[in-house]
């Protein structure tokens, strides 16, 4: 009897162990600065409070989005803060309402509001994409179908064989870019072959381009089963292509739903 007792507490306590492990970190004023120091990876942090309905349901769906990133091996740190207990913690991020996701890139020294949904349909493809390489190397033309196919909206770099010096500069403004909305937007470069035959037409200014005339050079963005391309006369800039990329990352008519709604109507579309 002694020995049930006492293997049944063992197996309590180690399936707390491992759930705990599990579990997105808690963070707090003592352990949040070491910890951003500590590792290179973006944070993604909820602020919430004990009391709060909203929070109760998000916490056990953010413990779960934190068991899978580890399992996938991300590159990426899920955190929770509460602020009944860190109160000033949370007023120096602007955490005022709860529950707040933000997340922290650079150990710390950029942070961003998580807008997105509170499922973990929605949370998940996002911490996805925070915790991978902000761009896709695609080698093949099956690997191009594919990529383009897998989001609502991506964004393609051709990369000619031997580059222009025009293209040489948009693809380093491309790269360049990536690092700041790849958590919010599908982003590859891919070969020049890797353009041939995708079946979709691609405008430019407005005007198809000619079956003829080559991809290669060219940053395209894909929606709605068509290309645009990157306006040659525009500035190949990192910020340049950073906003158009911000402009064109959702589709023309979105459906409107609870994991979109904030963000559609913050940018106006």
């Amino acid at each position: 009897m002694r020995c049930f007792g006492t293997c049944l507490v063992a197996t309590f306590l180690l399936s707390f162990i491992i759930q705990s492990q599990c579990d997105a970190v808690g963070l707090g004023s003592d352990n949040i600065d070491e910890n951003f120091q500590k590792s290179g990876a973006p944070w993604l942090v909820l602020f919430h409070a004990p009391w709060c309905g909203h929070c109760k349901r998000l916490v056990p769906v953010w413990d779960e989005v934190a068991a899978t990133a580890r399992e996938e091996g991300l590159n990426v740190s899920l955190a929770k803060v509460d602020c009944t207990s860190h109160q000033a913690l949370c007023e120096k991020w602007g955490a005022t309402s709860y529950p707040t996701l933000k997340v922290f890139k650079d150990r710390g020294e950029r942070v961003v509001e998580y807008r997105g949904g509170r499922r973990k349909e929605t949370i998940l493809p996002y911490v996805r994409r925070v915790g991978s390489p902000a761009i896709t190397v695609v080698n093949t033309q099956r690997e191009a179908k594919e990529f383009i196919a897998r989001e609502p909206v991506s964004f393609v770099y051709f990369a000619q064989t031997e580059p222009s010096p025009e293209a040489e500069k948009l693809r380093l403004a491309f790269e360049e870019a990536a690092e700041g909305v790849h958590d919010v937007a599908s982003l590859a470069v891919a070969s020049e072959d890797a353009a041939d035959d995708l079946g979709l037409r691609v405008f430019h200014a407005l005007k198809p381009l000619k079956e003829d005339e080559s991809l290669g050079g060219r940053l395209i963005a894909f929606r709605e089963g068509e290309g645009k391309c990157f306006p040659e006369d525009g500035e190949a800039s990192a910020e340049a292509v950073g906003r158009w990329i911000q402009g064109h990352r959702v589709v023309l008519l979105p459906r409107l739903d609870s994991a979109n709604y904030n963000d559609v109507a913050r940018r106006g579309k």
